[in-house]
């Protein structure tokens, strides 16, 4: 068996590669070849910024490892603000050497044992059958179609009390994803197993096919946290992460697109308790007249209708002229005073600039991402409160 190729998410290496694993991998966009020097036999693999997680390139499992580790990676998926999630934080029960795959693994495992442990979740759902006695209601066009010169067996339609339900059928999925991905030790394919006979009785999700919708409520309290995680990792298993034919066999996550997303969840929310309107994440806008040059901010904060303050999230640590350019776009096709840039790295504190003219004030924040949860959120409340001040519109809902 091939040994794994393991590198941080920005990092390179070198590896003899065969060929149907250097096809595989430049079939890819998670990471960059670059071919043998003349006369060499070894590929220099580099991974492209932005892509972390697990995958496979014909025999070869390729490890792209988050700077920031897999749990913390995997909270700010989750957008991090959600105090009922309990995985986003767990140091203590996560080995640094157990490798990405059992670390997702142990990490669903622990999940899926709080939830089950508390209750197996059933509830009511719709079942049809053709029976000889009458349950429920008789289903009239089955009946005549199927049944229409006899008087039995009759077409019945019930709500059957099961444990087949949309909850325990995404935790099913994302149970199998993980017993199906190569590179998962005998310790956690033994636990998960043990998930998956629990849920005996529940029907696998089609793959590929949109999950079922499920909806937070006090009754499946206990399940939020794992469902929210099984969602995570269904999603960064989809399809569309490959191209090409080339399949991952894993899950891969767009670390740039988790920043952005977080950033923008956790700064709307923290908004909304400071300053009256409403957020619009990925706000669809044009910079010309002629509605020619799109633009996306990643949030755009609307005061009585009119767009007050703009914020976009940086996956970088150097903050160049280009960024503050961008945002200064922003500003002046959104009409707004100030405009926001957050960064997930870099020196603390906050930058301001002013445009020339004076009309316009820039403004950069950074995270620190690898504090303690409190701390981080305790980060955004700050920048949401210096937003509310230069807005004018400090402590009014």
């Amino acid at each position: 068996m091939t040994d794994p190729l393991e590198l941080l998410e920005t990092g390179r290496c070198t590896s003899r590669l065969t060929e149907p694993q250097s096809r595989a991998l430049e079939a890819s966009k998670f990471v960059t070849l670059t071919p043998p020097r003349p006369g060499g036999d070894e590929w220099t693999i580099a991974g492209n910024r932005g892509w972390v997680g697990v995958f496979w390139a014909a025999d070869l499992q390729v490890r792209l490892v988050p700077k920031l580790g897999i749990a913390r990676l995997l909270f700010l998926a989750g957008h991090g603000v959600r105090a009922s999630d309990q995985w986003y934080d767990e140091p203590a029960a996560m080995r640094t050497d157990e490798g990405v795959v059992p670390a997702v693994a142990n990490m669903l495992w622990r999940q899926a044992r709080r939830a089950l442990d508390t209750n197996l979740l059933s509830g009511y759902v719709p079942a049809t059958e053709t029976s000889t006695t009458i349950r429920g209601k008789v289903r009239l066009t089955d009946q005549l179609r199927r049944n229409y010169d006899r008087e039995f067996p009759f077409e019945i339609g019930y709500d059957d009390f099961s444990v087949d339900i949309p909850e325990n059928r995404i935790l099913l999925a994302a149970t199998t994803l993980l017993l199906e991905t190569k590179g998962l030790d005998a310790t956690s394919a033994d636990r998960l197993n043990a998930v998956r006979r629990t849920l005996n009785g529940v029907s696998p999700l089609v793959r590929n096919a949109p999950l079922p919708p499920w909806h937070p409520t006090p009754r499946n309290a206990h399940y939020h946290s794992v469902l929210r995680l099984s969602e995570l990792l269904l999603e960064a298993s989809s399809p569309e992460h490959g191209q090409g034919g080339f399949a991952t066999n894993g899950f891969i996550f767009n670390v740039e697109k988790v920043f952005e997303s977080f950033v923008t969840e956790a700064v709307d929310t923290a908004l909304k308790d400071r300053i009256p309107g409403r957020g619009f994440p990925q706000y669809p806008w044009h910079l010309d007249e002629g509605r020619e040059l799109k633009m996306n901010p990643d949030l755009v904060w609307q005061i009585d209708g009119r767009p007050a303050v703009v914020v976009d999230a940086k996956y970088k640590q150097k903050q160049p002229a280009d960024d503050f350019y961008q945002l200064l776009a922003y500003c002046a096709a959104l009409d707004v005073g100030h405009g926001h840039l957050v960064y997930a790295s870099g020196k603390p504190g906050e930058v301001r600039h002013r445009a020339r003219g004076g009309r316009y004030e820039l403004y950069a924040h950074t995270l620190d991402l690898t504090c303690p949860r409190a701390e981080l959120l305790a980060q955004i409340d700050r920048i949401a409160d210096r937003i509310a001040e230069l807005s004018g519109a400090a402590g009014v809902r």
